[in-house]
């Protein structure tokens, strides 16, 4: 078959929000000037993301942080609970490609998915979907790819295709 043929489905991976310094690197939480840098990415997001995509979340509290306010920030704040379409991978934190595609892999199907994790590993994860390389994903941004709906990593790394970039007023790749 094809690549043309290969059934897709999108996905978007986004680097939490600018952290501030001071605490343990787990519970870091973002500084005011990642929130700002959020509330602009989460007007340029597409469409799709807000459309009950799965949700693929590292436990640590910037990302946490940035998956409220880009998902959850509708009305006053309350405390996150776990809806079905969210899944906190620890794996994530401080995890390379492999750990990303081992939460992919958890998540096959049809359902489009959003990543929020950190750097390096998210940026590296980027690299070997496709063609399209990047040295650095910046805080609060995100890429969106399409790749093939089989959750087999091998089916899937170098069969991605780069769709967009979705920066914060500070960030250009």
């Amino acid at each position: 078959m094809g690549q043309e043929n290969v059934l897709k489905k999108k996905l978007l991976l986004v680097r939490h929000g600018k952290a501030g310094p001071g605490m343990e690197d787990f519970k870091r939480r973002l500084s005011a000037e990642g929130i700002v840098d959020l509330a602009h990415l989460k007007h340029r997001l597409p469409a799709w993301a807000s459309n009950n995509p799965k949700i693929v979340c590292s436990p640590a509290s910037r990302t946490t942080d940035t998956l409220r306010h880009l998902f959850f920030s509708n009305g006053p704040e309350t405390h996150l609970k776990s809806p079905e379409n969210l899944l906190f991978c620890r794996e994530l934190y401080g995890g390379g490609p492999d750990d990303y595609f081992f939460c992919l892999s958890r998540e096959a199907g049809l359902r489009d998915i959003i990543f929020i994790g950190h750097n390096p590993g998210i940026t590296e994860f980027a690299n070997t979907l496709g063609s399209f390389r990047i040295d650095n994903l910046p805080e609060g941004c995100a890429l969106e790819f399409e790749i093939p709906v089989d959750g087999d990593p091998e089916k899937i790394k170098g069969n991605g295709e780069f769709v967009a970039f979705y920066g914060n007023k500070r960030s250009v790749i």
